[in-house]
């Protein structure tokens, strides 16, 4: 077996255990640089040190023996990957994709609750008549912001899966209908702005739907085409014209960037997003870029430097909770109070330790669902 498959086993195990490292690695006991290289995959444990491993977090072997999917329709661009530290980040993060996915398939077959990708038969290639069709679909005017873009994704059969990662200037990738998905996969490194993480759900939505040939696990090069439809596609589909024109018009005697603020705060898009779209309805020039950073700065003497999203000087912040994927959560939740997985399973398929699991069956208790 891949020593990096084994090690990211064990790690799942331990800290779904609640241990720490040290825990483990003083109770086998082993040095912890040794113990570290069999977490990390640089080093092949002895079948010994593997008992005394399980015995310790109460499993059996065959855990950490479990092989990831091999995945055939990943659109997961590496040219901006460099070093060999990133490569293996990339590959922990796909190892946990992998039993995060089987986990979520696993639910979902157990219940019969799979649900339909509504658009699997799409064949619309032009992203701002798409994004118009997806709005109409979904049932939302054009004028409606998106409130919960992940509820939204998790209504029609889009899983999304969130990850740290961190190369912030990548921020996210998805899986196509053959993998068990689709699914969108989310950088959420705190230097990323949650506006940029919406988008990115916005985003990768729209390779799902136009560029369904691109889903190649072989291919490693960004088609540039591609990726401008993508964008155009999620600026329209989170700003629609209407909504965008009507707030604009609505706050046209504030100073122009505060005008800007306005229409991202209500639409929960980065403001990046709402130049774009200003010059798309030549609004403006693409100087815009430049001169909202000196203006902004002017203002609130604050600069725009390292992908700082700007929203202190707002009212409503976005916080974490306005994104998060919930279906997922809910599967556990019936699958657990119908007695169809045990606690430690439970708390296995939500990565979460068996203290984080037991406080939160507890909550559930909070509040009575006829």
């Amino acid at each position: 077996m891949n020593n990096l498959v084994l090690g990211q086993n064990i790690k799942r195990m331990r800290k779904v255990r609640g241990f720490n490292q040290k825990a483990v690695y003083q109770s086998i006991p082993l040095s912890r640089q040794a113990y570290s290289n069999i977490e990390n995959g640089k080093s092949e444990p002895k079948t010994s040190t593997l008992i005394k491993i399980a015995q310790v977090l109460n499993k059996d072997i065959q855990d950490f023996l479990v092989e990831p999917i091999n995945f055939r329709t990943m659109r997961f661009r590496t040219n901006k990957i460099i070093t060999e530290k990133e490569k293996m980040k990339k590959e922990e993060i796909l190892l946990n994709l992998s039993f995060w996915l089987q986990n979520y398939n696993f639910l979902e077959k157990l219940l019969n609750e799979k649900i339909d990708f509504i658009f699997d038969k799409n064949n619309i290639t032009d992203p701002l008549v798409l994004a118009k069709k997806v709005r109409e679909k979904l049932k939302l005017d054009n004028i409606e912001p998106i409130f919960d873009i992940c509820g939204l994704a998790d209504n029609i059969s889009v899983k999304i899966f969130l990850f740290k990662y961190e190369l912030v200037k990548f921020f996210g990738f998805s899986l196509g209908k053959q993998d068990n998905g689709p699914v969108i996969a989310v950088n959420t490194n705190e230097k990323i702005s949650i506006e940029r993480q919406i988008f990115t759900i916005a985003h990768e939505l729209g390779h799902l739907l136009m560029h369904k040939d691109s889903y190649n696990s072989e291919l490693f090069e960004e088609n540039q085409k591609e990726e401008i439809e993508a964008d155009q596609f999620a600026a329209h589909f989170l700003l629609p014209n209407d909504g965008f024109l009507k707030e604009l018009k609505k706050v046209s005697g504030l100073h122009w960037i505060d005008q800007i603020l306005h229409i991202k705060r209500i639409y929960k898009i980065s403001y990046k997003t709402v130049l774009r779209r200003l010059i798309e309805l030549n609004y403006a020039d693409k100087d815009i870029y430049k001169e909202f950073a000196i203006a902004y700065q002017k203002k609130y003497y604050q600069n725009l430097k390292d992908h700082f999203e700007p929203n202190s000087i707002e009212p409503d912040k976005l916080l974490k909770s306005d994104f998060m994927s919930e279906r997922l959560n809910r599967l556990v939740r019936k699958t657990y109070e119908n007695g169809l997985i045990t606690i430690n399973r439970a708390s296995e398929i939500l990565n979460i330790s068996l203290n984080e699991m037991k406080e939160l069956t507890s909550s559930w208790n909070e509040i009575k669902y006829a």
